[in-house]
C-alpha cells in the first residue's frame, strides 16, 4: 500500500517475534483506516528508564539509530514506548541533512508541532483510537459493557492514563494500574484523578497514597496481567 509506518520502541526485552507482530498490527491498523501505508516497527533493546535519566545519552543513541535507519527508505518512523516527538524530529532532521532538503517523505509521523508535526501524545490519539475500538465492541454486542467493567491498565503513561480517564467517564472501574516501578490493585476501584496527578511526579505511581488492596514493586507488576478484570489495556 505504500511506505511502512510504525513507532520506534525502547525496551529491555524486545524480540524479533514481538517486533514482527507489532508491525503486522500496524499493517492492519493502517489498512482499517484506509491510509496509503503499510505497517512497520523498529526497536532498540535498552533500558528506557536509563534513557529518561540520561537525555544526552539518549540523544546520541537516537542519532546513531537515525543513521542506521536511513538506508531503509520505505520506513517512516513514529513515537512509541520510550520515544518522543523530539526523537522523531531528530531523525527527520538527520534525513533532511542527508537528502539536502527539508521537504521530503522520509518522515516521521508525530514530530514536534512547532516543526509541522502532529502532537500524538498531547492529542491523546492512540488512547482515543483504543477507546473507540472498545466502544465499538460494546456497540456491536460482543459482550462488553463499559458501565461497571473492571479495567486493568498495564503501563500508566501517555496512552494508559487518558484511556483510563475515558473508560472511567463511561462508568468503568479502574481496578489495577502499573508503571515501570509500581503496581496497584484494588477491586473497589482506584482513584483515577489521583493516578493522573502522580504519574508524572518523581516515583510515579509509587506516590499514590489512597488505600489499595495490593501494592507491587517492579519485580511483581506483571501479576496484574493475571488479575481478574473485564478489560486489560
Amino acid at each position: 500500500r505504500g511506505p511502512s509506518v510504525g513507532g520506534i520502541r525502547l525496551a529491555e526485552d524486545l524480540t524479533l517475534e514481538e517486533m514482527s507482530r507489532l508491525a503486522y498490527a500496524m499493517t492492519l491498523k493502517n489498512s482499517a483506516a484506509c491510509l496509503p501505508f503499510g505497517g512497520g516497527k523498529a526497536g532498540l533493546v535498552v533500558n528506557p528508564a536509563l534513557m529518561a535519566k540520561e537525555p544526552k545519552l539518549k540523544s546520541e543513541l537516537i542519532a546513531l539509530f537515525a543513521e542506521a535507519l536511513f538506508p531503509f527508505d520505505n520506513y517512516i518512523s513514529a513515537p512509541d514506548m520510550g520515544t518522543t516527538e523530539y526523537d522523531i524530529q531528530h531523525i527527520y532532521e538527520f534525513n533532511s541533512k542527508m537528502l539536502g532538503t527539508d521537504t521530503h517523505t522520509r518522515g516521521g509521523v508525530g514530530r514536534e508541532p512547532s516543526h509541522g508535526g502532529i502532537p500524538i501524545d498531547d492529542w491523546e490519539l492512540t488512547a482515543h483510537g483504543l477507546f473507540t475500538a472498545i466502544k465499538t465492541l460494546e456497540d456491536l454486542g460482543y459482550g462488553i459493557k463499559l458501565k461497571g467493567a473492571r479495567v486493568v491498565i498495564q503501563g500508566y503513561g501517555n496512552v494508559g492514563a487518558p484511556i483510563a480517564s475515558k473508560l472511567y467517564s463511561e462508568g468503568a472501574v479502574i481496578v489495577g494500574a502499573s508503571d515501570i516501578k509500581t503496581g496497584l490493585w484494588d477491586p473497589a476501584g482506584l482513584n483515577t484523578e489521583q493516578l493522573n496527578r502522580v504519574r508524572n511526579t518523581p516515583g510515579g505511581l509509587h506516590n499514590y497514597h489512597s488505600k489499595v488492596d495490593r501494592r507491587f514493586n517492579s519485580n511483581q507488576v506483571d501479576w496484574l496481567l493475571e488479575a481478574p478484570c473485564d478489560i486489560l489495556v
